[in-house]
């Protein structure tokens, strides 16, 4: 393998979710894409096919996948010593307008902020208080969400990136602390913004390569229907795009969709 690469991970999803991130990568994107995956070959096979995907699977779980892809990710990389960069990213709910690496690196680790402070998100202050305490994250709890769902860097600082995720995950559970739905989110603002990541950048949503979604209030679109950034220019990766799909335009959102399977008949 050599040069760039996307990898993600998916686990329990039927061919109807999965198909708009393949079809709209595929549009953009011709180097390789890696599942970590154990989704049924006779539902991700075909998929595998029509859009050239490689899959890894019959990977080691302890944690759940959420957790676990950061170790797999790790340990995958330090197979593949020839790729030049890496966009690490969630699967059922993002689209690509564009390349994931059409736009220059801003620093060798890029992380992608949410349009909402932590302490402003229920959620978000909840997962990092129940890990690490209110005194731990008081100094950065004004600071901007950190999502965990894009990442793009080097080979190099994704390997770092990794290996310092898995690590904490380590480390919570030799603690004695049981993974919970948010737990990467958490470790992955934890870890930025205690400074463990070297030569990274915080890059707010919509001025640049991702905007994510879920807290997004306003929204630009250009004539045929595309996402556009805060300077006019057309969004690359929309993060959360399941959220707001109806506001893109129908002609493009086929497009980016790709081709559905027939809905099934009601049947009684």
């Amino acid at each position: 393998m050599r040069g760039t690469v996307v990898m993600t991970c998916g686990y329990n999803y039927r061919a109807e979710q999965m198909i708009p991130f393949f079809h709209s990568l595929r549009l953009h994107f011709s180097d390789e894409v890696v599942v970590f995956s154990d989704i049924a070959p006779e539902i991700l096979d075909p998929l595998v096919s029509r859009y050239g995907v490689r899959v890894v699977r019959n990977l080691p779980q302890r944690f759940g996948p959420a957790i676990d892809r950061f170790h797999w990710a790790a340990d995958f990389l330090e197979k593949e010593q020839e790729v030049t960069s890496v966009f690490f990213t969630d699967l059922r709910d993002v689209m690509f307008q564009q390349s994931p690496f059409s736009l220059p690196p801003r620093s060798a680790l890029e992380l992608f902020l949410e349009p909402r402070r932590i302490m402003d998100c229920s959620m978000n202050r909840k997962w990092l208080a129940e890990i690490y305490g209110d005194e731990a994250i008081a100094p950065f709890i004004k600071n901007g969400i950190c999502c965990v769902g894009t990442t793009r860097g080097t080979a190099t600082a994704m390997r770092s990136y990794f290996a310092l995720m898995a690590a904490e995950f380590d480390r919570l559970n030799q603690m004695g602390l049981r993974p919970f739905w948010g737990w990467d989110q958490a470790a992955h603002n934890f870890l930025a913004y205690t400074d463990h990541f070297a030569d990274y950048t915080l890059n707010p949503s919509g001025e640049g390569l991702v905007q994510t979604l879920f807290y997004e209030s306003r929204f630009c679109f250009d004539r045929i229907g595309r996402l556009l950034n805060k300077d006019g220019g057309v969004c690359p990766v929309v993060h959360q795009y399941d959220r707001t799909m109806d506001l893109f335009g129908g002609a493009y959102r086929r497009t980016i969709l790709g081709p559905q399977p027939p809905a099934k008949k009601q049947t009684g």
